[in-house]
Order: C-alpha cells, then structure tokens, then sequence
C-alpha cells in the first residue's frame, strides 16, 4: 500500500513538471512555427521574448495582442539566403519591441522576380506599434553586405525609435517605398528611399524628418516624395535633407515645416512642387535651398518667419496665380541664372544672379507682383513687361530694378493692335528695349518713338514708320515675323554687325535703310525692297528661300551690293532684280539663281559668280562692270564649277567664268548660254570644261578663250550661230530647265 502510494505520488509530481515545462515553453515560444517553414505562415498571438528570424520565404503576422520582443538582437530578424525566390510579407497590428535594439531588422533578402520589386514587405495597421533603438532598418548597419534588401512599408500605426530615425538604410538596403497613411506616425527617416507618399505624420523631432542617403545601387538613386500630410522637424538640419548628388522630388499638398533653426527642404537636386493648399515654411534657416539645380513650381505658400531667405538656388521658379512666396528680407536668392514667372505674389527682394557672374536671368512678373527690390547680376539678363504709351512700362516690380552689369533687356509683349509714339524710358542698368507681339497683332512705331541700343523684335507684324538710328545693330527682328518699313533706318559702323537683321519671316523695305557699315543681314522667307539700300560696306547679305525680289535700289557706295546665296535649283524660285543693285567693288556676288531684268553695275564687278551661280539676265536687263562684268573668284583655290550664265539682255565687258582652282577643272561644267536678242559687249573666257552655247547673238570683239593656264592658248573668234541650245519656236530647251536650273 506504501509502495502504491508512494508511486502514485511520484507520477503526479512528474505530471506536474511536465505540465510547467510544457506552459513555460507555451508562453516563451508564442510565435510559430518557429524557426520559420518555407510558405507556411509564422503566428505570433502571444507574447514572444526571445524575438524571431525568417530565415524562409514566409509570412508573419503579429496580430492585435501580440508581442515580439527580444533582449539581445533586434525582435524580428530577416535573413533569408538570396537563392531563395519571392517576397517576405510582414504583418503587424500588434507591437514588435527592439527595446535597446531594432525593430525590424531586414539584412538579407530572397531574389526578387523583376528588378524593381520589393523582396521584403512590411505592413504596420492601425494600432499596430513598432518600435526599438531603430523601429526598422533595411541592410547591414555595421560592415558591408552583398545581398541586397528591398522593403516596401505601408504605415497606417505608429513607427518610431527611442535614439535617432525609425527607419534607416545600411549596406545593400533600400526603402524601395515608403506610404505612411492617414492616422500613420513615423519618427524620422534616414537613409535611401525611392518613393515615399505621406498623408500622416513624419517628425523627425531635433533631426531632419526625411534625410536621403548615398545611392549606389543602380536603381532608386532619384527620390520622389509625394505628401499631403505633415512632414516636421525642430532642429538645425533640413526637414528634408538630401546631401548627396541624387535628385530628389517632392510635391507638396500638405505642410513641409522646420520649427528649428533650419531649412524645410534642402538638397543638391530636384523639381519642388507646392500644390494649392500646400505650406512649406522655417522659422529661421532658409526655406528651400537647392546647391546646383533648382526647380520649383508655386501655387501654394512658401514663406520665411524669420531672417533666412524663403527660396536660395539657380534655375527655374513659377509662382502661379495664388502662391505666395514670402521672406521678412529677401525672397528669393539665386546667385547664377535664374528664370522666374510670376502671376501670384512674392513679398521680399529678389536677387537674380551675382555681380561677378555671368549667368542668363529672366523675371516676368507681368500678371503678378514683387513687393520689393529686383536685382540682376553680371549676365545679359532679360526683365519682361508690358507698355503702352498712356501708362509706360509695366513690370509688376513695386521696388527699385537694377539690371546689373552685362548687357540688359526690357522686353515688353503686345496681346493687340499698339501704336508707339514715345521714347522708351529703361530702368537702372538696362540698355536695350525688345517688342514682343502676339499671333494677329501689329506694332506700328510713329514719329516719337525712340528706343536706346538694339531694338529687337519678334512676334507677328512690326511696321516702322519713323527714324530709327544707332551704332552697330539698330534692329534685330526674329523669326515667323513680318516686317515692314516705311521710315528711315541709319546706322553707324561696328565690326561684324549689320544695321538691320531679319530672319525666318518676311521682309519689306519701302523706305530707306542705310548705314556706315553693312546694311541689311537677310534669312527670310519673303523679301521685298521698293526702297532704298544704301551701305558703306555689304548693302545686303540674303540667302534666298524662294521668294527674293529687288525694284528699288541696293548700293555699296566702297563695298558690295548684294552678296545673294542659296540653294534654288530651278529659275522659278530664283531671286529676281527688275530695279538697280550697285556697287564700288562688286555689284552682286552670287551664290544662287539670279534672273535679271535692271541694271547691276560696277567700277570693278558686275557680277562675282561663286560655285553652282546661275546668272539669268533676261531681256532688258544690264549687266556692266568697269573690270568685268561678269567675273570668277580670285585667289588660290577659289575653284568655279556648276556656273551657268544666261544672256539674252545685255552686258557691257568683259565675261570670265574660270575657275582658280591649281588643280585641272574639266569636269567644272561652267556653261554660257547666248539666247536670241542677247548682246555680249566684251571678251568670253571659259576655263577648261566650260562650254559656250546659243545662236543670234551680237557681239563687238567677242572672243571664246579657253583657259591659256592649261595649255590651251588657242584664240577662236567666231559669231554665235547655229549652236546647240537655242530657243525653239518660242520655247526653252528642256535642258535649261533640268535638275540644276
């Protein structure tokens, strides 16, 4: 009977232990399975305080109640070898403690599919706490790793660390996207983040809120933030910091603030877009500051509380209708080259570029105002507004403008129809006035009008009916415009430049243009003269783009009258003169299809005729030269070849298409054509591979010379009749109107 009870004893006191051993081992091990298995979903209901490694493409979940926690490591560990495939999905709606250490540590991922995907998933719900020394950290924080961890996080609970950021990237890590929802809370962020989208709460308290790290995988390394919630911070850093040459994009709708003493958004790189509604402000460091590239479209409010500058950097700042951009100082401070719109309001001083520097800068505050001073820098910077003769200038600047050193332009638009009739009074510093005129509308400059250095203008149609003079370039009209003048233009002499400069639309001249120098430099589309075009140098300079017509008169009274280039390839297209072109040395130099029905004449050159020149003078045209009328260039390796000259009107001296070239010219093909009616007063020199055409031509001492450099001293003098490529029956020879007429 001992012996039972004392056996019976035994055993309950064994099942007892057991009992204990099994409700201990049940209560420290609340997650399972535990290690992880490959697929199968680990369960952490309880409370677990040794904490728990993924070691396996697997789920966990840490429901509402749950507690991982752990004492020497970091709470969950992630450290799945990169053989592995697929993505680790966490899920917490309870509390994982790191106490003195992380979180979530993810040091090692499986492979992921694509290269853009995330290999670590981490989703904290609504309730859901993570937290430690570091809540959350992707990649190795001390030494080096070769594997790579990509973590997506969604946060609708609270994510935040007891020394310095929540979240934080190591060697191969990446926070490949961050969404703090709604109702999320995240203390800080520090290191490398690919997107983050914000509607909560990111305070990174006494550091910066989001400080982006160095970037050296391929992929990741431009940051984007989207936010519509707060992002805060109260110390010396920026709220947003990006240190590192990465571009980095943020838009804003919600608030961006620094309570401390310094930026709300710093950075080397990136586009700011402040949406409606949206406020980016610091209470004393600068606001925004962009080190190299900054651009920043406003709609919302952008201001300085106290003696910083709201926006520092270079490169380009829309200010739409409803932002504000404010400082107690200066606004906006660019020290290189800076293009600013501005239809809302900007309360400071505007800084446009250094002294020193030469960096282009642009400010049009026509639909919006300064309220304040504006000073340009070193460069030729462009200040835009709006004129009328009643109110004058209008630049939406209620301060002093200072246009700074270079040479600087007031540029005023025209949305209708304007008469100018006033001299144009320029602000400190500005040295040059330009009209710009929208589609449909014309400006037209009446007796009164004045403008100091080059007036240029671009837009639809410009008509000068006045006196306009200056040195060097008195007019510079742009191209798709059409010009039109019925006044007088004169122009004083300056190296390299021309009295007037038209280019891509039309120009017409029915008035007088003159000038000490060179007159007229032309690349228009249309070009017309019925005036007169007088120069000391070059009258006029055109490329021919299909449609060049002369009645009036060009002359070069010690120069060139027409120095006319192309590419016609058929006498349709060709320039036309049916007035006069003269000039002291030469009177046309051609380069294109000239048909000729005036008079061109010279003491020297008629006609200088340049490589694939057509010459067509037509009946009652003249052509005369003092020393030839018709010449090749001179000098070593000014090689003719391609020339044509038709004659069927007259020209009085000599006719030399030769070319100078050392080396043999019998594939020149340079050709003269003497058509019924034509008269040759003077000698024909052709080169070797030139040839003489045409029938019924007078001539007085008509000689056909081949070149006598080549050897071929043969004299032949004969009267054109009977040779090939006369007119037939009143029609043209379908060569003459082959592939290079």
């Amino acid at each position: 009977m001992k012996i039972y009870q004392r056996s019976r004893a035994r055993l309950l006191l064994a099942c007892s232990a057991g009992a204990i051993s099994a409700f201990s081992t049940v209560a420290h091990a609340q997650c399972t399975p535990d290690p992880t298995v490959t697929s199968i979903q680990t369960d952490c209901p309880g409370t677990d305080t040794n904490g728990l490694v993924v070691t396996t493409v697997s789920p966990v979940s840490v429901p509402v109640g749950g507690i991982v926690t752990n004492s020497g490591a970091a709470a969950i560990s992630v450290a799945v070898p990169y053989l592995q495939t697929g993505k680790v999905a966490i899920l917490v709606a309870g509390t994982v403690d790191g106490a003195g250490n992380t979180g979530i540590a993810a040091t090692a991922g499986p492979s992921y599919t694509y290269y853009y995907d995330a290999n670590v998933g981490i989703t904290v719900a609504q309730g859901g706490l993570v937290t430690g020394r570091t809540a959350i950290t992707a990649g190795v924080m001390s030494g080096t790793s070769s594997n790579s961890v990509q973590v997506a996080l969604d946060n609708s609970g609270t994510i935040r660390a007891t020394s310095g950021p929540a979240l934080a990237t190591g060697s191969g890590g990446n926070f490949l996207s961050i969404t703090n929802r709604a109702g999320g809370s995240i203390g800080g962020i520090s290191g490398i983040v690919t997107t983050l989208l914000n509607e909560g709460v990111i305070d990174g308290g006494s550091n910066s809120a989001i400080a982006s790290g160095s970037n050296t995988m391929l992929f990741g390394s431009a940051t984007s933030i989207t936010n519509s919630g707060s992002i805060l911070s109260a110390g010396a850093g920026a709220t947003v910091s990006s240190t590192t040459n990465y571009w980095n994009d943020i838009t804003n709708s919600g608030t961006i603030a620094n309570r401390g003493t310094g930026s709300a958004i710093a950075g080397t790189y990136g586009a700011v877009t402040n949406s409606a509604g949206g406020l980016i402000t610091a209470a004393a460091g600068n606001t925004i500051t962009r080190t190299s590239s900054l651009s920043l479209d406003n709609a919302g409010t952008i201001s300085n509380t106290g003696t910083g500058v709201a926006v520092v950097g270079s490169g380009g700042i829309t200010n739409r209708a409803g932002g504000t951009i404010s400082a107690l100082g200066t606004a906006i401070l660019s020290t290189a080259g800076l293009s600013l719109r501005n239809d809302g309001s900007i309360i400071g001083n505007v800084v446009a570029g250094s002294a020193q520097g030469t960096s282009y800068s642009s400010v049009d505050s026509t639909a919006g105002t300064i309220t304040g001073n504006v000073t340009f820098g070193g460069g030729n910077d462009v200040l835009v507004a709006t004129y009328s003769d009643a109110g004058g200038l209008n630049t939406g600047i209620t301060g002093r403008i200072d246009g700074g050193g270079g040479t600087d332009t007031v540029r005023a638009r025209f949305s209708a129809d304007a008469t100018l009739s006033r001299a144009i009074v320029l602000p400190t510093n500005f040295e040059a006035f330009a009209l710009v005129a929208d589609s449909g509308v014309t400006v037209t400059l009446q007796d009164g009008f004045a403008a100091p250095g080059t007036l240029s203008f671009s837009g639809d149609t410009l008509v000068n009916e006045t006196r306009l003079s200056g040195r060097g370039a008195v007019l510079n009209v742009g191209s798709a415009t059409r010009f039109r003048n019925e006044g007088d233009i004169a122009g004083e002499a300056a190296a390299n430049q021309y009295t007037v400069v038209v280019s891509g639309g039309q120009f017409t001249n029915n008035g007088t243009i003159s000038s000490q120098g060179d007159a007229v430099n032309s690349l228009v589309y249309v070009f017309s003269n019925t005036g007169t075009i007088t120069a000391a140098g070059t009258a006029v300079n055109a490329f021919n783009m299909g449609a060049f017509e002369n009645s009036g008169t060009i002359r070069s009274t010690a120069g060139t009258g027409l120095v006319l280039w192309g590419s016609s390839t058929n006498l349709n297209y060709a320039a036309t003169n049916s007035g006069t072109i003269e000039g002291a040395q030469v009177g046309v130099n051609l380069s294109d299809m000239l048909a000729n029905t005036g008079t061109i004449t010279s003491d020297r050159t008629g006609v200088m005729l340049g490589a694939y020149g057509t010459l067509y003078n037509k009946a009652g045209g003249t052509i005369s030269g003092g020393t030839a009328a018709i010449a090749s260039p001179t000098g070593l390796g000014s090689r003719l070849f391609g020339a044509r000259v038709i004659n069927e009107g007259t020209i009085n001296g000599d006719v030399s298409i030769v070319s100078n070239s050392p080396y043999p010219d019998s594939y020149n093909t340079n050709i003269f054509y003497a058509l019924s009616g034509g008269v040759l007063n003077g000698n024909l020199t052709l080169g070797m591979g030139g040839h003489a055409r045409g029938r019924h031509h007078q001539h007085r001492n008509l000689a056909i010379r081949r070149d006598q450099r080549h050897g071929h001293g043969v004299r032949l003098q004969f009267a054109l009749h009977g040779l090939a490529g006369c007119q037939r029956d009143g029609r043209w020879p379908r060569w003459l109107f082959g592939p290079w007429l």
